[in-house]
């Protein structure tokens, strides 16, 4: 294990925050306020967490999870309507197999060999088995970069979103999503939160990471917060750390499903979505920033 100094503001000030037996133990920042795994795990054990039963599990996707990024490419036409789209991250490239049916020019990055090696040969994309800094793009490359569910996995986010900066075409928009450390779930349901993850390195807020991306180049920041796990909430209230995840998954996959069918249900959600942004305490953090 790699015991560091903030990686955000080089403080060695810290205070423990949240502690989920060995596997998993975080610290605050007393510089920055950002949280951290108290030490991060080594390039094997990293390697590790990221199987081939990962990435099958991510191969037959919910159909809501479709619709979810089409919806996704329509908010992101409003700044950019056409052009080359990154995905970094793009495991079994749902997303950019959506994005190009759209009409984008997709190129796609993942550490997973066998990620990139199904998206190839399955869906014909452009896709690298890489990190990101390592394939060294020309200035300017991309309109769209998106970084989904990602970036709590980097060991140097200011550095890895310097890069993003870089690739990024002037006016050009960076699309991010992560867990929310302040999210409305995560103080429900504290250490036995699902969010956790020993592969998460950083857990981030809607102010933290303001600063990351400020401090990476970005201007024009919009950051939202989304959505509540209340399936997951409700089945750990009553049974605990015994609760089953397979069963908390698919209640959450019906209750999304209802929601879609449902006028009413819709609706409700809207207008708790618009609460827990108001709050800043949805589970997941959304961030749209355009390269000035």
């Amino acid at each position: 294990m790699e015991m560091l100094k903030c990686n955000i503001c080089q403080s060695e000030k810290d205070k423990q925050v949240l502690r989920n037996g060995e596997r998993i133990i975080l610290k605050k920042c007393r510089g920055c306020n950002t949280i951290s795994l108290e030490s991060f795990p080594d390039a094997n054990r990293i390697e590790e967490m990221y199987s081939d039963e990962y990435y099958r599990k991510l191969i037959n996707a919910d159909p809501i999870t479709e619709l979810r990024y089409r919806q996704l490419l329509k908010r992101i036409s409003n700044y950019r309507p056409y052009g080359r789209l990154l995905e970094v991250g793009c495991g079994t490239g749902l997303f950019l197999k959506t994005a190009q049916s759209a009409g984008w020019e997709v190129t796609g990055v993942d550490i997973s060999e066998s990620a990139v090696c199904w998206c190839k040969e399955n869906l014909g994309l452009d896709v690298t088995c890489a990190e990101l800094p390592e394939l060294k793009f020309p200035d300017e490359s991309f309109d769209v970069i998106t970084v989904l569910e990602v970036i709590e996995h980097v060991k140097r986010p200011i550095e890895y979103l310097q890069d993003v900066h870089r690739i990024l075409r002037k006016e050009g928009i960076l699309v991010i999503s992560t867990p929310n450390f302040n999210s409305l779930s995560r103080i429900i349901l504290k250490e036995q939160w699902s969010g956790l993850n020993p592969s998460h390195l950083f857990y981030f807020t809607p102010s933290t990471i303001h600063t990351v991306l400020k401090k990476s180049g970005f201007a024009n920041i919009e950051i939202e917060t989304r959505n509540i796990a209340i399936s997951e909430i409700r089945a750990k209230l009553k049974q605990g750390s015994s609760a089953n995840r397979g069963k908390i998954a698919q209640a959450g996959k019906d209750l999304r499903r209802r929601i879609e069918k449902s006028k009413s249900l819709s609706v409700l959600k809207k207008t708790s979505n618009s609460v827990l942004n108001l709050l800043g305490c949805g589970d997941s953090i959304w961030i749209f920033a355009r390269k000035a």
